[in-house]
């Protein structure tokens, strides 16, 4: 099977191209892969794709110009001899790339792969949606959530997002280790986030939350894995609270698993989600999470989840964090595994998806 995967959003440290690495890893000596991707790509990244014999095609930014963007698509297509091509994105807009494919002129399956439950582009969502709905040949969904709000009533599937269940396991060890590599006592209760810095992820209610944590224990530490726009605009804040000696911008990182080993409870008050692959990744940890109810119930694989209204005040997430203080963590890998979140099992879906759909 030769497919082209396309990746609508930036090939950097986010959700979408997590998943997209884990399918590729584990189906890789069954599935010929080629990447599409809009304008960036993580060098870890590009390195472990060329390491596997497969083509990148870097072009232009879809959204500034999105005609030469087709063109170009169409083209790579039409000449790529491919059976699927696989298009991952957050709404309508990949109505664009089913438009490339129909202009290529080949029999190439097209299968739109949904991640979100909204998009910061709902006008153009709404206005391309009967088109997206039309031309697409299968639709994929990362939840049920994620497949109402991109498909409603119309046929899909859905195709967890898998985990690679080892690497997140709870070791002591290494929790001791980072703590002292981070400069971080053993005593400190530290609480994570791992999102980019954007509207949907909602740092700026975060913020008002660790405040509130910190008011009530002074050893209280916040860990911000990522990047984005609203990074500076989130320092401000901080600054303006007076945190800056609580509060650590860790930045992108390609070892997420070290995070969760030095953390205490893991935070995420997102106004919208379609799963959180995070969350899960935590919770493998042997971590506690408190979540916004906007987050899909069917990532809880542990008991020790909390789901709270985002109509909350402030203080009532600061007094469900801390009431993990003490909390004693386990491996729950097993628990990962029986949810159907691992990566091993998921990935042979796909590729049976796949052999089933070329019959």
């Amino acid at each position: 099977m030769k497919v082209l995967v396309i990746n609508t959003v930036e090939f950097c440290i986010n959700g979408i191209s997590t998943i997209i690495m884990n399918y590729y890893r584990y189906t890789k000596d069954q599935v010929s892969y080629d990447f599409v991707i809009d304008e960036k790509i993580h060098p870890s990244y590009e390195k472990e794709i060329l390491a596997g014999n497969s083509k990148i095609f870097v072009l232009h930014n879809r959204n500034k110009l999105p005609f030469l963007y087709v063109w170009q698509l169409s083209q790579i297509i039409r000449n790529g001899n491919y059976d699927i091509v696989h298009i991952h994105g957050n709404s309508a807009l990949m109505t664009i790339e089913l438009f490339a494919c129909k202009k290529s002129k080949t029999k190439a399956l097209r299968v739109v792969h949904g991640h979100n439950t909204d998009c910061t582009h709902r006008k153009l969502h709404r206005l391309l949606y009967q088109a997206f709905i039309k031309n697409y040949d299968y639709g994929i969904a990362c939840s049920k959530a994620a497949g109402k709000w991109l498909y409603g009533d119309n046929e899909h599937i859905i195709l967890n997002n898998g985990i690679q269940e080892e690497r997140f396991r709870w070791i002591p060890e290494l929790r001791i280790k980072m703590r002292e590599k981070w400069n971080i006592s053993q005593d400190q209760f530290v609480i994570l986030h791992v999102g980019l810095f954007n509207e949907q992820k909602n740092h700026t209610f975060l913020i008002d939350i660790f405040r509130e944590v910190a008011k009530r224990n002074s050893n209280a530490r916040l860990r911000l894995v990522g990047q984005g726009d609203k990074m500076e605009e989130i320092r401000n804040k901080v600054k303006r609270y007076g945190l800056e000696q609580h509060v650590t911008f860790v930045g992108q990182t390609l070892h997420p698993e070290e995070e969760y080993q030095m953390a205490d409870v893991f935070v995420m008050p997102s106004l919208y989600e379609s799963f959180g692959l995070v969350t899960v990744e935590a919770q493998c940890s042997g971590l506690p999470c408190v979540l916004s109810d906007q987050i899909p119930k069917e990532i809880k694989v542990t008991e020790n989840v909390s789901f709270l209204s985002l109509d909350l005040q402030a203080e009532k997430w600061a007094e469900q964090i801390l009431a993990y203080t003490n909390y004693v963590r386990c491996d729950n890998r097993d628990l990962v595994i029986q949810h159907g979140y691992s990566i091993r099992c998921e990935a042979q879906k796909l590729v049976d998806f796949y052999r089933s759909v070329l019959g």
